[in-house]
């Protein structure tokens, strides 16, 4: 009966070491539901933009002297005003 007193004692004395430490968790207000709403549609347009990036851009496509038809693929980090070159006889579907 004498243990079990220091084990009480022992368990109330732990708790009043940790309760100190833990911190005392501050409720912050939940955002609106227009902020919510705000928030999702920047994040599902963010993700659209990635993915519209990802899409390959191509040029016009081109048919060469010999019947070729050529579609080129524009690099990322090309500039979007520069065309590329005509084919020799300038046609162009």
């Amino acid at each position: 009966m004498h243990g079990m007193r220091w084990m009480g004692l022992a368990g109330w004395l732990a708790v009043g070491l940790v309760l100190p430490i833990t911190p005392v968790l501050a409720e912050e207000p939940s955002p609106s539901p227009t902020e919510k709403l705000e928030e999702s549609v920047q994040t599902f347009l963010s993700a659209i933009e990635l993915f519209l990036l990802a899409i390959p851009q191509y040029a016009a496509p081109e048919v060469l002297p010999n019947g070729d038809i050529i579609i080129r693929r524009i690099q990322p980090g090309e500039p979007q005003d520069k065309k590329p070159a005509d084919p020799p006889d300038g046609r162009k579907i």
